[in-house]
């Protein structure tokens, strides 16, 4: 039973798409859908889950291309954490002894661009590509946290978690070339989309408040854990 609430919660397809689904359909409770999700995945993968066979071991590979794919068709930021977040954290599947850690690096740089989205979010922003074009300019504590986040997402945690955790290039030379290939693409897709929040010219009659010193503390905090994680 266990195990199949993990599914849902570190989603692989096709339970993923239920997830996907709530996402996509109950917009009043997007603000704490992706954080609640990163804690529900958290707690199953703390719980411990046994090993699995090869059909989820393919399950995940098979996950991580199709939400890979996704990323090319994302709409707003949101979607992106989303899709991001699942095309990632699938692969824990692959090892479920050492989830924890796996789904813990990237899950806390995620939450950050989460908590920094929401940011904007509360003063009215509209999530979208287009709407947030610029921002970073005038921003200057949440386009730093932000441009940190991301390199700990896209650079850090994959690092960390192909390389120190799995040892991805001795354990299997199949899944090798393909989790390298999909790392580039996760890189060239977020940093393509996030470059226009940092270099774009700001959209005319917005103005947004930057982050203040108690909300970006714990956001700090959190990045720090991200960056020492691979030398523990």
């Amino acid at each position: 039973m266990i195990k199949i609430l993990a599914f849902f919660a570190i989603p692989i397809v096709p339970f993923s798409f239920f997830t996907e689904y709530l996402f996509e359909n109950r917009k009043g409770c997007r603000n704490f859908f992706f954080p609640s999700l990163v804690l529900l995945g958290l707690f199953f993968a703390g719980v411990g889950i046994e090993k699995v066979g090869g059909l989820i071991y393919l399950l995940a590979i098979i996950t991580s291309i199709i939400y890979t794919y996704k990323l090319f068709r994302v709409s707003n930021y949101e979607e992106w954490l989303l899709t991001y977040y699942i095309a990632t954290v699938s692969i824990a599947w692959l090892h479920p002894e050492k989830m924890i850690f796996f789904i813990t690096a990237f899950a806390i740089p995620l939450t950050v661009i989460h908590f920094l989205l929401y940011h904007l979010k509360k003063q009215g922003a509209i999530l979208e590509f287009e709407a947030l074009k610029g921002v970073g300019s005038y921003l200057s504590s949440l386009s730093t946290l932000l441009f940190l986040a991301l390199i700990s997402a896209l650079v850090v945690a994959p690092t960390y978690a192909f390389f120190l955790l799995y040892g991805i290039i001795k354990e299997n030379i199949l899944v090798a070339p393909i989790l390298i290939v999909l790392w580039v693409v996760w890189n060239w897709i977020g940093f393509k989309l996030f470059s226009q929040v940092f270099f774009g010219e700001p959209k005319e009659g917005t103005h947004y408040k930057d982050i203040d010193s108690t909300e970006a503390f714990p956001l700090t905090f959190l990045l720090m854990v991200t960056f020492i994680l691979p030398l523990l």
